[in-house]
Order: C-alpha cells, then structure tokens, then sequence
C-alpha cells in the first residue's frame, strides 16, 4: 500500500447476478443486472443484504481477508464487511460443485453453474490479473442497513489504514400523489395492488411500527394498528 492506490476497485451495487455455463455451442459467462451506484428507495432504512457489491481485484488469489466499511455523510461507520479469498485448484473446486449439485439432487456429471461465492480463472493465464469480484453478504451478515439518503462512501481497512474505493449514493423516491385518474387506473387493474403493508420491528423487544399504504384510508386497517403511511412518526424507537 506504498503508493496507497488500492488492488481492488468497487463499481457499485447489482439487483441479481447470473453465472451462465459453457454449453456446446456458447462460452461461459458473468452478466451483472442493474449495475448502479445511484439507488433510489421509497423507505429507510435500506436493507442491502440481498444486493451484489460488485468489484473488480487485482491479484484475486492474493488479496487473503478484505475489510470494507460504509460510511454516511457524516462519516460514521454505519457497518463494515469481512471477507476471505482462498485460491482453490479445478480439482478441488468441481470436488465442491459435485458436492453442491448432490445436494441440490443432481448427478455429479450434470455441471450446473458455478458456486456462488467463487470466480474461475483458467489455468495458464498470466497472473496477477484483473477480475471481477461480485460479493453477496446474504442473510448469514447482520443487516446492513442505510439509515438516511446521501452519499455513502466505501472504504478498503488494511493495516491501520482506510481508502475510499467509491460511493453509493441513496435517494429517497417520492411517489406521485394518488389522483382521481391514477386510482381509477389502479382499481381498473385486477391484479395490481390496492393495498400494501409493512411492520418495522424490533429483534429484541415486542416493539413494532405497523404502516400501510393503499388507494384510500381504511378504518378496519386501522382498528387492526396500522397506520396510514402519511401519519407515520418520524422515528421509531423500540422499547
């Protein structure tokens, strides 16, 4: 980290990733859906677990532990991220992808794409390289959530030091007002939506925050604690 330029570049968050195998006739293949770095939420928090941070490595097998952390504008650290590399052989990585397709209930001759969480590089390539490094923190990391809108930076932790690798930039969504002629165009739609609800709660308390949304206030909803999304307190705050 002498000339403090970091072997890992972040190019933003990803809705879905989709490892494409070799067939007879087509090559393997990444392809990264709603690559972004600008997100737009009609609610916070923000969960970002199920959302790919998307980066590209250089050395990958070299790197050993990544250490990230998010920052919001105010600097505070709002949650961090650590993750292991270890290089595999093919041998050792297809002992793991028959493993996985036994479990899935497949025969281990039937390849089916690659394990989540591992990057193949052929063999014979010139190494160090580029490589793209798309990470999924899943439900097995605590939430990662983004409290409030701006711009979030990322930042690489390695021995004592941290460097911004980019941002994230989050804004809030404001829906258009429900008019006569958009409810009308709702009602008209069979399967859309007319109502929607969501409870915020709490993991070590009963507390929760019950809200809901719809064409119209709805006086049986409410008996129920729901609360129209209007009238919502600006915080919530668990017992």
């Amino acid at each position: 980290m002498e000339n403090k330029i970091p072997p890992i570049a972040f190019l933003g968050l990803c809705d879905d990733l989709r490892m494409v195998p070799a067939t007879a006739n087509t090559m393997p293949e990444m392809s990264l859906v709603g690559l972004k770095s600008v997100i737009g939420s009609y609610i916070f928090p923000l969960s970002l677990n199920h959302m790919f941070f998307t980066f590209s490595a250089y050395g990958l097998e070299d790197l050993g532990t990544i250490n990230l952390s998010l920052k919001d504008p105010t600097s505070k650290e709002i949650f961090s991220l650590k993750v292991s590399m270890e290089a595999l052989s093919s041998e050792e990585y297809h002992r793991l992808e028959d493993a996985q397709n036994l479990e899935e209930g497949e025969e281990p001759e039937k390849k089916s794409s690659p394990i989540p969480g591992y990057l193949w590089i052929p063999e014979g390539v010139d190494r160090p390289i580029w490589s793209p490094l798309p990470i999924l923190p899943g439900d097995s990391f605590p939430p990662l959530l983004v409290y409030r809108p701006g711009i979030h930076t990322l930042y690489w932790k390695q021995n004592g030091e941290e460097l911004p690798l980019g941002y994230l930039m989050f804004v809030e969504v404001v829906s258009p007002p429900l008019t006569p002629d958009r409810i009308a165009a709702i009602k008209a739609k069979p399967h859309a939506a007319k109502q929607i609800r969501a409870s915020i709660g709490c993991r070590e308390c009963t507390s929760e925050m019950k809200a809901y949304v719809g064409l119209e206030i709805n006086a049986e909803t409410e008996a129920d604690g729901w609360i129209w999304y209007q009238n919502l307190p600006e915080t919530f705050i668990c017992e």
